[in-house]
C-alpha cells in the first residue's frame, strides 16, 4: 500500500473508532439517566395504581417520554410543577399516542384523551383549560380503560 493512502486508511479509521466511541458513551448517559429516574405510585380514587417516573426538572420535563417505543397499561410519567400553571406540551419525538391527565391538588381537572404521535408536519401544543400543578401522562385510551372521571381525587406516594 501506497504510504499516502495508508495514512488517510489510518486516520480514517481512528476517526471511525472515535466517532463509535462517543455515540456509546452518549447512549450510555442517556440510558443512565433514564434508570436513575425518580419513581413513585398513583393510586386513583377507584383503585387503579400504577407505577409513574417523575419529572420535576426542566430537564426532565423537556425530555418526557420521547423517544421511548411504548408504555404499558400500569406505567405512565408524572410531571410535577413547583406552581400552579397552564403548562404547554408537544409530542416532538413520541413514538406512541397518549392520554395526558391534568391534575390540581390530587383531582383530575381535566384529560387530552388519545393524543397523536408527532408527524413531523407541525407540533401541535396541548395545554389544560386551567391551572394545574401536575400532568399524568399514560397509554392511549388509559382514561377511558379504566373508568376514570374528572372530580375523581388521586393518591401520590413520591
Amino acid at each position: 500500500m501506497h504510504k499516502s493512502y495508508r495514512k488517510i486508511w489510518i486516520v480514517t479509521n481512528i476517526f471511525l473508532v472515535a466517532v463509535i466511541l462517543a455515540e456509546l458513551v452518549f447512549l450510555s448517559v442517556f440510558s443512565a439517566s433514564r434508570q436513575t429516574d425518580p419513581v413513585g405510585n398513583v393510586t386513583f380514587e377507584n383503585g387503579t395504581s400504577i407505577v409513574v417516573e417523575i419529572a420535576d426538572t426542566p430537564r426532565a420535563r423537556a425530555i418526557g417520554l420521547s423517544g421511548r417505543a411504548s408504555l404499558d397499561d400500569s406505567s405512565g410519567m408524572l410531571f410535577i410543577f413547583e406552581e400552579e400553571n397552564v403548562p404547554s406540551f408537544w409530542m416532538k419525538g413520541m413514538n406512541f399516542p397518549i392520554d395526558m391527565i391534568w391534575i390540581r391538588d390530587s383531582v383530575i381537572i381535566g384529560v387530552e384523551k388519545t393524543v397523536p404521535v408527532d408527524e413531523g408536519i407541525s407540533l401541535d401544543l396541548y395545554s389544560p383549560r386551567q391551572t394545574i400543578d401536575m400532568v399524568l401522562e399514560v397509554k392511549s385510551g388509559f382514561f377511558d380503560r379504566f373508568d376514570l372521571e374528572i372530580g375523581q381525587t388521586v393518591d401520590i406516594r413520591l
